[in-house]
């Protein structure tokens, strides 16, 4: 009898130390918080790089791909005015033209210097008589 029951109390110690082994719910918390740990590392680093001025250099190399100009934004916002007749805004508000970063004016979209470039002929047009 005594036999019977040692051997039932040590299956039922093997059950548990199986179950302990099957439960992973702790494992796959301990990996969550692993990951949690490098990614908050990783944006202190780039803050601390980001306010220290690492990031100069890497935002002047991508101007080196940008462009210096701004005509093609400038036509598409003229034409989106004219496009909701908004005369005023259109006739009267100047707004920076880059052309080249040597060439730059403040102009409005019915301005006269812009006739002398062969892209204002993109550019719809409002009558500005008696606006400004």
């Amino acid at each position: 009898m005594f036999f019977l029951y040692f051997v039932w109390r040590r299956g039922g110690k093997l059950e548990k130390l199986k179950m302990r082994i099957k439960d992973k719910r702790g494992t796959e918390q301990a990996i969550w918080t692993a990951i949690a740990l490098i990614l908050a590392i990783v944006l202190l680093a780039l803050l601390i790089v980001f306010v220290t001025g690492g990031f100069k250099k890497f935002g002047e190399k991508i101007g080196l791909y940008s462009s210096a100009s701004n005509v093609d934004s400038f036509v598409e916002n003229c034409n989106a005015l004219a496009a909701r007749e908004a005369k005023f805004e259109y006739c009267c508000s100047n707004k920076t033209l880059v052309i080249s970063s040597k060439e730059k004016h403040e102009v409005s979209c019915n301005n006269v210097v812009l006739s002398n470039y062969s892209w204002a002929k993109n550019m719809d047009k409002l009558n500005c008589e008696e606006v400004c």
